[in-house]
């Protein structure tokens, strides 16, 4: 089935690289920079480098994440944006592939309606405008795995390994044990049991580093931190999805293990959102899930609704088209003007000026012209003095920043970028 619809793939990837190209975003606000700084200093002497990060990112912020330098290396080292945007589109769309086409050697999957799903949810935009991302590369193993297993030749130590490295890729990772455990209880083979061994001592070692380190991030198990976060919508909605395919296979009689195991596997990674904070790269995971899950269930539903796979297709795809000119157009659109934003800065003088993105100041403040300086604040209210002020607006980044002014001033945009997705705004008050 995968074989047979390669080229929707093949023609999606083309629609999304034609997309990026045409819009030539620049690095982003989040990791890049950093990242970028990451590279050069592992050029200088990368063991000393990689084993004092190791140790900082583990012991100090509580991350026990071994392989992050090296994704960052190499996905980073060509220094060039476009590069790396594409590179992180094949990645992504590579990962989806593998972790279908594992999936489906023990449930029916439709790969096009899979990867429809998989794009249409809006927060995939997420791992595409943020090559850091790094739970792609979790799933991405992961199928591999599944697709090594039972195989005539054995490779037992490999799968070992690779089982070992999911959950050490970031914590995330670690729910796929579910669908490892009930893949073990169907086959019972000596690769399933490799497998379940090196997922276990890698969610051991999560574990404790989780749990009984004290350090920056750390469970955040309150009662009312866990009820806000379910609380989000994007969690009602994935919550009542998969609610739904749990009703779904007790309905249609489908005690499947392995099924069974997929529903689990999304709720644990619920489980583990509610229990830290909800940002949105982070919802990029649930993707992977529903796009398991809606496959399953409307193919069910072909013959009851008279729904044709072309039919199903077809919607799926006017579905999509509305996602991306919703969802990932206004995403492209604003890294875009971000190019626009770096380079004001750096050939024009504001002097101090305000903007809400902690990162952004300590980053941007290194390239940009010496005689401007950012400030990060919260909110409008922390600056001393509106009066003859700079500030920088974003729409996808504190997006009511600006917008709670007092009465006795007004704003004058002094830069427009070409797409109107951030300004540069002039603040006199009376």
């Amino acid at each position: 089935m995968i074989n047979k619809y390669k080229y929707y793939a093949a023609s999606l990837v083309a629609i999304y690289s034609a997309l990026i190209i045409y819009y030539q975003p620049p690095f982003g606000l989040m990791d890049d920079f950093k990242n970028i700084e990451h590279i050069q200093n592992l050029n200088q002497d990368f063991f000393g480098y990689y084993m004092a990060y190791f140790y900082e990112r583990t012991f100090e912020k509580g991350l026990l994440q071994p392989f992050y330098l090296l994704q960052m290396y190499f996905q980073y080292f060509s220094n060039s944006p476009i590069f790396v945007y594409l590179q992180n589109l094949l990645i992504v769309f590579s990962s989806h592939y593998l972790f279908v086409k594992g999936i489906s050697k023990y449930v029916k999957i439709n790969y096009v309606i899979s990867l429809l799903v998989f794009l249409i949810f809006p927060f995939t935009n997420d791992l595409f405008v943020h090559p850091s991302l790094q739970e792609k590369y979790a799933f991405l193993i992961f199928g591999t795995v599944l697709l090594m297993l039972n195989k005539k030749k054995k490779y037992n130590v490999i799968i070992f390994i690779l089982s070992l490295i999911v959950p050490l890729i970031k914590l995330q990772g670690t729910v796929l044990i579910f669908i490892i455990l009930s893949i073990h209880y169907r086959s019972r083979t000596i690769d399933t049991l490799f497998a379940t061994l090196g997922f276990l001592l890698g969610i051991g070692l999560q574990t404790y580093i989780t749990f009984f380190i004290e350090a920056e991030y750390r469970i955040r198990n309150s009662f009312e931190n866990i009820l806000s976060n379910l609380q989000h919508p994007v969690n009602l909605f994935y919550l009542l999805i998969i609610f739904y395919f749990i009703f779904f296979l007790f309905k249609e009689n489908e005690i499947d293990f392995i099924k069974f195991s997929i529903a689990v596997s999304s709720l644990a990674i619920l489980f583990i959102y509610i229990n830290f904070y909800i940002l949105g790269y982070l919802l990029s995971t649930y993707a992977f899930f529903l796009s398991l899950i809606i496959p399953i269930i409307t193919n069910k539903y072909e013959t009851k609704f008279n729904l044709s796979e072309s039919k199903q297709i077809s919607i799926f795809i006017l579905v999509l088209i509305f996602s991306i000119f919703q969802f990932f157009m206004p995403r492209i659109q604003r890294w875009s003007d971000l190019s626009e934003l770096y380079s004001q800065l750096e050939n024009y003088e504001y002097g101090s000026i305000y903007f809400c993105s902690e990162e952004a100041t300590i980053y941007l403040n290194k390239i940009i012209n010496p005689n401007n300086n950012l400030i990060f604040v919260n909110n409008v209210s922390e600056i001393p003095s509106l009066n003859n002020q700079y500030l920088i607006t974003d729409e996808f980044q504190c997006e009511s920043f600006g917008k709670d002014l007092p009465p006795t001033c007004i704003e004058k945009s002094v830069f427009k970028t070409r797409f109107s997705k951030i300004l540069i705004k002039k603040i006199s008050c009376t």
